[in-house]
Parts: C-alpha cells; sequence; structure tokens
C-alpha cells in the first residue's frame, strides 16, 4: 500500500503538471521473493540465491505515448531498460551497453530471445556479523573527515566472491558459485522461468560455450570452472579447443 501510495503520488504530479501525456513511466522492483510463510522452507529467499526462481522475477511495466497495453513472455533484463530509455530519448546508445532495447515490445512488436546473466546479493548464509567483526574487520576503514566506515578495495573484492552467477540460454539454466565450488545445469522454461521436468539434453560444446560466455561476462576464472564441468560428469573429457 505504501509503494502503490507513492507511484500514485508521481502519477498524480505528471498529470498535473501536463507532462503526463508526452511522459514514459516504468515501474520494476530490484528483485522478487520467495515466501512460503513455512519456517526453515529453503525457497524463502530474498534475491541471496537462485535456488528459489520466484526471487529472481520481478515487476516490469510501462506507460507512456506509443506504449500499447500487453505482456510479452519473452524474458528481458533490467540492463535492457538502459538502452530503452536511450532510444525513447533518441540518444544513440554507447555501444559497450550490454542491454537491448525494449522499443519494439513497446510498441506491440515481437523481441528476439536474448541471453540471460544474472548474479545475487552478497550470500548472508556464508557472512554474518560476527563473522565480519571477527575475521573481516580489515576490509575497513574509517575516514576521519566525512566520519563515515568504507570499505577497501580489497575488502571488497574478496566480499565479492560470496556471490553466485547464473547464465540463461534457451532451454538451459547455468548456476555458478565459485566460493563453494558449486557449478549446476537445469531444463528451463525461459517463459514460465522455471525449471522443466524434463531430462537434461545436454551438448557438451554448447555447454562449454554456455560457461566460457559466463567466465568472461562476470570475469571468472574459465578454466577453473571447465575442470568443475568435467569433475562432476556434465561433460565429457574433451577440451574447449577440440583437443
Amino acid at each position: 500500500m505504501m509503494v502503490d501510495d507513492q507511484i500514485g503520488e508521481i502519477l498524480a504530479y505528471l498529470e498535473a503538471s501536463g507532462l503526463r501525456q508526452r511522459s514514459t513511466v516504468f515501474m520494476l522492483s530490484d528483485h522478487g521473493d520467495g515466501w512460503s510463510g513455512l519456517e526453515g522452507d529453503p525457497t524463502n529467499t530474498h534475491g541471496g540465491h537462485f535456488d528459489s526462481l520466484p526471487a529472481n522475477k520481478i515487476v516490469l511495466g510501462a506507460q507512456g505515448p506509443g506504449v500499447r497495453p500487453g505482456v510479452t513472455k519473452t524474458l528481458v533484463r533490467t540492463i535492457d531498460l538502459f538502452p530503452t530509455i536511450l532510444e525513447l530519448a533518441r540518444v544513440s546508445a554507447p555501444r559497450s551497453i550490454d542491454g537491448l532495447s525494449l522499443v519494439p515490445a513497446l510498441r506491440g512488436g515481437p523481441l528476439e530471445a536474448r541471453t540471460l546473466f544474472a548474479e545475487t546479493g552478497i550470500a548472508l548464509d556464508a557472512l554474518n556479523i560476527k563473522k565480519l567483526v571477527a575475521e573481516n574487520y580489515d576490509w575497513y576503514e574509517f575516514d576521519p573527515r566525512t566520519g563515515l566506515m568504507q570499505m577497501k578495495p580489497e575488502g571488497s573484492d574478496e566480499l565479492l566472491g560470496f556471490k553466485s552467477y547464473m547464465h540463461i540460454s534457451g532451454r538451459l539454466r547455468l548456476v555458478v558459485t565459485p566460493y563453494l565450488g558449486k557449478l549446476e545445469v537445469f531444463a528451463f522454461d525461459p517463459e514460465a522461468l522455471a525449471e522443466r521436468d524434463a531430462p537434461l539434453d545436454l551438448d557438451d560444446a554448447e555447454l562449454l560455450d554456455m560457461l566460457a560466455a559466463t567466465a568472461a561476462h562476470f570475469g571468472l576464472d574459465r578454466d577453473e570452472l571447465e575442470s568443475a564441468l568435467i569433475d562432476r560428469s556434465f561433460v565429457g573429457l574433451v577440451a574447449a579447443n577440440g583437443g
């Protein structure tokens, strides 16, 4: 209700100021929630891992001139909003942008299927306040000029290691959690954003390509991840270079 009230205030201001008819409004959240209400349920999650896919599904809507009412089931990404807004503002998007414009969908047209990369927040089950104070106090430094405590670059680099990374490509979902040495592959339905009750039909070359793209996108150790794939019998003992 609080969020609804706040959005209402923004829309009311746009209407009263005469900006509503020439404004495009986007509404989205940062991540979803998996919540059954049962204590100890592993699906009770708040964006910290990829075990609960509802926690990776968010609200995304748009309203404005030329935006046709409708719903697209094509999987899109929050990073797609940047080039979308630039295109609506008639500004050329830098080539370095990873996202793709959603304007075709806003106009009622189709969207091409796209590859998804995603990462979690810091795994709170791996870190807690007591552990941070006892073991990682040297990650932080106090700035007497501002009175603020801030994290050192080396602390940030180490802390960012406590994440999981996901790559969705077509019918496959790859999840990598480097700090646990964990690597999982799932059959996937991109329209429903859900696992499929179907046996994995893995192609070694396709999976290795996904892994290479994941490592390149997030700056992970490709050789280490490929070794994990082979150790877990996901792929045969065939090197990516065909040797």
